[in-house]
């Protein structure tokens, strides 16, 4: 499967990675999380295939993996409603969000969001899995595996917000278009952050979604 999105954001749709974060900055949750659907606009033209090979970036010694759900539009709509906002999606993906997190600590205490940290490369993949078949609000499986060894088993269902509802948020006087993807964010645990663990120099990351299939990067 080869995607080339017309846009990319990513948002923080799992309320237990969010309030992680805040707890390690020393800080409660910020209460608008449970109001605005918090996002990044993230780099459209560095978008990896599955199983092709991330090198890795010379400018940073903390790469690290997240393992993701993406909703692509397949309908362009505007003002739209939650209730209708459904219907704009074509299906949804594997996305693994990849991170530099020493550049990311800095760039986010200037408070304007990653930018180099993020942008450098996302890996799409396998497949499209019909949003008339896949609903990510139910239970699905989910897995990051590296070199072979299970770090993380988290559920799709974990889930805090929608994507019916995140469509809608961004429509607000604003076109949403046929061919952009929008990330959910990680569960806790389903990144290195999370976990206190490095990714090696050279590794195998697999994401794996119960319906989708097996993401897979080599770290090269």
């Amino acid at each position: 499967m080869l995607l080339r999105p017309t846009a990319l954001r990513d948002f923080m749709l799992f309320e237990d990675h969010a309030r992680a974060g805040a707890a390690r900055r020393g800080e409660d949750l910020n209460p608008d999380w449970f109001t605005i659907p918090i996002s990044y606009k993230g780099n459209h033209r560095t978008i990896l295939d599955h199983d092709e090979d991330l090198p890795y970036p010379a400018w940073t010694e903390w790469l690290d993996f997240e393992l993701e759900i993406a909703c692509i539009i397949g309908t362009s709509v505007r003002d739209v409603s939650p209730e209708d906002a459904a219907a704009a999606i074509q299906g949804y993906t594997i996305m693994n969000d990849w991170s530099a997190r020493d550049v990311q600590r800095a760039e986010m205490a200037m408070r304007l969001g990653p930018a180099r940290s993020k942008d450098f490369a996302t890996s799409l993949g396998p497949i499209i899995a019909p949003a008339t078949e896949w609903n990510p609000l139910e239970s699905h499986r989910t897995q990051a595996i590296v070199d072979g060894e299970v770090w993380f088993t988290g559920d799709t269902s974990a889930i805090s917000r929608s994507f019916a509802e995140v469509i809608s948020w961004v429509s607000r006087t604003e076109t949403v278009h046929a061919g952009d993807v929008y990330g959910s964010g990680t569960q806790f645990g389903g990144c290195g952050l999370d976990l206190d663990r490095r990714l090696p120099r050279t590794c195998t990351v697999e994401l794996v979604v119960d319906g989708i299939g097996t993401l897979r990067t080599r770290v090269t």
